[in-house]
């Protein structure tokens, strides 16, 4: 039976893989199309149709060849396991990480210094300086100069690369590297007029060229300078380097949330998020503006509990560009009339992608198989579950608005549940184990 079993789940295997295959083929179509001019984009709107077409039949025979392997490993689970099979596992060693300081400390003081020289990024006097204090304290040059903060472990990095001219970003100064991703990079950069430093979020050269859309997003970023909610991260303007362009907002100090899915999840912590994020989207609605865009690692969360939505200033072409690059772990927060072309969306796509990320936050951690679990309202409030999966109802007019989602938590809601969050306290720790200084930027 095992191997009749296992040809099976290997038959569907091989057809799950095949699937994913083409699908992977028609998302490139899709982004290479995106990525063309207005003209040729608009000349190929019937290829697009008939590419969603097979994205949809691709999508609902990965889903059914995903039903058949999970149900055939339940049933192999429930099989009788001879005790000479059993095996104990080897305990798995745990992952080194490479120490942020190593680069630097691999070199001497002396030639650390004569690099630093070269560079311009420090005079020779507070060279100087620095080399006697931290000769005082029984310290390298290198720790030293972290320490008082006169710059950054990256920028270090990039003098003793050679790289020491890649740290200027048109009129913004780049001091850390925040995050590299498939469409965009993120520095924290400091610039002239702004006393604190800024997230400069940069568009690679591929989506940034087009006049047309750098202007449109333009448009989004400078609309976007008044709107101010404590659970929104700021903006505060665009900035243009060569062929690159990108958003300027401000610099928060946090985790993000897709860095904290699957590890348990207290229900104060689950309620907060939920919270503080539908306050950001309930604002949002009353000045006419919808995210429709919104994933873990959208929502930020810093070490006074703080919630905060980034990414409202994207322009559709943008979220589009997005929906190609990620595909399917997109789409398992966005709402049925975000998915169906030609549907009217409005704020309430936001409240369902809120409900899906703390639905799979409470699911992933309990093992419970939907939010109607009765082992869930043991640890979780009934109200919060059954608010959580209003908000997921199918059709738009069966979900509460923002501000009525917010009434249901109001009292239930309290931030200290996200500072006493375990796992949120190591996340930040490890965040400043590995970029030293940049917390208290």
């Amino acid at each position: 039976m095992m191997d009749q079993q296992s040809a099976i789940s290997n038959d569907s295997l091989n057809q799950l893989r095949n699937e994913l295959t083409r699908l992977a083929q028609i998302r490139e179509s899709v982004a290479r199309s995106v990525g063309s001019s207005p003209a040729e984009t608009s000349g190929n709107i019937e290829s697009l149709r008939r590419w969603q077409g097979e994205l949809e039949i691709a999508l609902a025979q990965i889903e059914t060849r995903s039903r058949e392997i999970d149900v055939h490993q339940r049933q192999w689970a429930s099989l009788p396991v001879p005790k000479q099979e059993v095996i104990s596992p080897i305990p798995a060693k745990p992952a080194i990480k490479d120490d942020p300081w190593k680069e630097v400390l691999s070199i001497s003081d002396d030639e650390l210094a004569d690099r630093l020289r070269a560079s311009t990024l420090l005079d020779a006097n507070k060279i100087s300086w620095l080399k006697q204090s931290a000769a005082s304290r029984s310290s390298r040059l290198a720790e030293e100069i972290v320490r008082s903060r006169s710059a950054s472990l990256f920028e270090l990095k990039q003098i003793i690369q050679g790289k020491g001219n890649e740290l200027n970003l048109g009129q913004a100064r780049v001091t850390d590297l925040l995050h590299e991703g498939a469409v965009a990079t993120t520095y924290l950069v400091t610039m002239k007029g702004h006393d604190r430093p800024l997230a400069a979020r940069m568009l690679k050269p591929l989506w940034s060229r087009d006049p047309a859309r750098r202007r449109q997003y333009e448009i989004v970023l400078d609309a976007l300078k008044t709107f101010i909610h404590p659970n929104v991260v700021g903006v505060r303007g665009w900035l243009m380097a060569g062929e690159r362009f990108g958003s300027l907002t401000e610099y928060v100090p946090s985790v993000s949330l897709d860095q904290l899915v699957g590890l348990p999840c207290p229900a104060g912590a689950a309620v907060a998020i939920c919270h503080q994020s539908l306050s950001a989207i309930a604002f949002a609605e009353r000045a006419g503006i919808a995210h429709l865009s919104l994933r873990p690692s959208r929502i930020l969360i810093s070490s006074t509990g703080q919630v905060q939505l980034l990414g409202f200033s994207e322009p559709d072409w943008l979220r589009r560009v997005h929906a190609c690059e990620r595909g399917r772990s997109l789409q398992q927060y966005s709402s049925p009339e975000v998915l169906t072309p030609g549907q009217a969306v409005d704020s309430r796509a936001d409240v369902y992608s809120i409900a899906a990320i703390a639905s799979q936050m409470i699911l992933q951690y309990t093992g419970a198989a939907s939010l109607s679990d009765r082992s869930l309202r043991e640890e979780y409030p009934p109200e919060v579950l059954d608010l959580l999966s209003s908000m997921q109802d199918p059709l738009a007019t069966g979900r509460p608005r923002a501000h009525e989602a917010v009434d249901v938590l109001e009292g239930m809601a309290d931030p200290q549940s996200l500072i006493d969050w375990p796992d949120l306290a190591v996340r930040l720790e490890e965040f400043d184990r590995q970029m030293p200084g940049r917390r208290a930027a």
